[in-house]
């Protein structure tokens, strides 16, 4: 029942979806020797065998856009992956983008344009980091989710396109909600069935097939004869935190093939964001942006506060050098006032 006939799509759509990069399998988060990805993946395949929404959740670098697409491989979808980044787009552009126009609408639209949400008809409209769609476009968007009919800008016929909708965000969303940022009833929506991608630090045991697939890749890219990892070698990746994830560990592969000349690969990591004294760490140079510049309230001054101990203890929670220990907090209390219900 998910299958479509792309002979039956719309011309218009035909072409535009022909314009698209053809999708290519990147296997790194599809390497799930851990038994948490195994899970993942597997929940994946049933979400995909249906047409619900789906929201995967997780922290930057993670490879959440990777796990869609394997979502809409999974699914049978006959139509394209088409991914939108709303961060990318302006605001002012986000309709016309999203919608299509039609010729005329405005100055400068000489043709008509197919928006995004059409091009994924038969498809999967991927939203990344739907944190970032622009408050005023949030309730009309909540229409086409539902409905699946919209009007391009300066039309007066409404299009239909079937798709499936999978978004992602590297933010807790419901705390976005609780802000007032994003819209709760779009919330609910897009949320049907939460996937979360775990960061690196909690597969490790992916980590040593991610290198070799890593490694194999760059040194054909760059011709270089590389020698399989050593356990010394993979000592210090598989101590490492990895803030990144398997994005900051395929940049890491790549400059060591690079820059590699014989004898032991060296890898570079960044001290600040590995091992050391937790706690000294949260006052160190690895602070990004000063906490009181625009005078926040004590709430989210709080809350500021606590993302910058889960990003210095690398997303740890509990044990000796968890945020609960340093924070001196309790597990409900954290989990009432910083995660959202069903965390």
């Amino acid at each position: 029942a998910l299958r479509h006939n792309r002979k039956e799509l719309p011309p218009a759509v035909e072409q535009e979806q022909a314009k698209a990069i053809p999708y290519q399998d990147s296997p790194e988060t599809l390497y799930h020797g851990s038994p948490v990805m195994r899970q993942v993946i597997s929940k994946s395949r049933q979400v995909a065998a249906t047409d619900a929404p789906a929201l995967i959740l997780g922290e930057t670098g993670v490879g959440k856009e990777l796990l869609a697409r394997y979502i809409h491989d999974c699914s049978g979808r006959a139509g394209a992956f088409v991914p939108v980044h709303p961060a990318s787009i302006p605001e002012n552009l986000f309709e016309s983008e999203f919608f299509g126009h039609e010729k005329g609408a405005f100055t400068g639209a000489h043709k008509q344009k197919i928006g995004l949400a059409e091009m994924a008809h038969g498809g999967t409209l991927f939203i990344d980091e739907v944190a970032d769609i622009p408050a005023g476009t949030q309730v009309k968007l909540l229409r086409v989710f539902q409905e699946r009919r919209f009007l391009r800008v300066g039309g007066r016929i409404e299009v239909y396109s079937e798709f499936r909708l999978v978004g992602a965000t590297n933010k807790n969303l419901w705390n976005e909600v609780q802000a007032g940022r994003f819209r709760e009833d779009l919330y609910y929506r897009m949320s049907v069935v939460p996937l979360t991608l775990p960061p690196l630090r909690e597969r490790q045991e992916d980590i040593p097939l991610l290198v070799k697939l890593f490694l194999d890749r760059f040194a054909r890219r760059y011709h270089r004869s590389i020698p399989p990892p050593t356990p010394e070698d993979m000592a210090p990746l598989l101590e490492y935190a990895w803030p990144g994830n398997v994005r900051e560990l395929k940049s890491v592969v790549e400059r060591a093939v690079i820059l590699y000349r014989g004898g032991p690969m060296q890898y570079g990591l960044e001290p600040c964001a590995s091992g050391g004294d937790i706690v000294a760490s949260a006052a160190s140079s690895c602070v990004e942006e000063p906490m009181l510049a625009d005078l926040p309230t004590l709430d989210v001054l709080q809350r500021r506060y606590v993302q910058h101990v889960l990003k210095i203890t690398g997303g740890r929670i509990t044990g000796e050098k968890g945020a609960l220990a340093i924070l001196g907090m309790k597990r409900s209390t954290f989990y009432a006032k910083y995660m959202p219900p069903g965390s």
